[in-house]
């Protein structure tokens, strides 16, 4: 399940978000377990439910939750909590990463579920499997060994940043 509130703070988002939604989802017979994160703009909640539950019977019970917290969440929101019925056992077969070397981190950033999964030809897949895109942010560092060297530090310090002299 993913909630985006653009903008909003990890703590307005677990505030007006990720709570609101866990008080409905606790309520849904054969809950197993829930995890939740809350980011910058982004609400993500896993549920798993007892293998003897039928996974559309699910999924309509987290649909009737997202209906009555509906009233509960912000109106401001740019798009209605998503969901997807997942198998965690389902390996991915293609794994993409997004760089740019002229667009800023905030755009390239933007969860690739909106420009990439509508772009994904619906016959492939269907002849597969169900398309996911699954958002991980990463920040790469491009660190220059002789610059580095000449304040001192080795490459090591990059990795472990509390061991940095200060």
């Amino acid at each position: 399940m993913t909630t985006q509130l653009p903008g909003a703070s990890p703590e307005t988002v677990e505030t007006l978000i990720t709570a609101s939604l866990e008080r409905q989802f606790g309520q849904i017979p054969g809950l197993v377990t829930m995890t939740s994160q809350s980011s910058e703009g982004t609400s993500q909640i896993t549920l798993q439910f007892d293998l003897n539950r039928s996974m559309d019977s699910a999924a309509q019970d987290v649909q009737a939750a997202i209906n009555a917290a509906a009233g509960t969440l912000p109106a401001n929101l740019p798009y209605p909590p998503v969901y997807a019925k997942v198998n965690p056992a389902d390996a991915p077969i293609l794994t993409l990463a997004l760089t740019s070397d002229s667009l800023p981190i905030d755009v390239i950033s933007v969860p690739p579920t909106r420009c990439c999964s509508r772009n994904f030809p619906r016959s492939m897949a269907s002849a597969a499997s169900p398309c996911r895109v699954d958002w991980r942010p990463a920040v790469r560092v491009r660190v220059d060994p002789r610059d580095f060297a000449a304040y001192g530090l080795a490459m090591e310090d990059v990795r472990t940043p509390s061991q940095m002299p200060t």
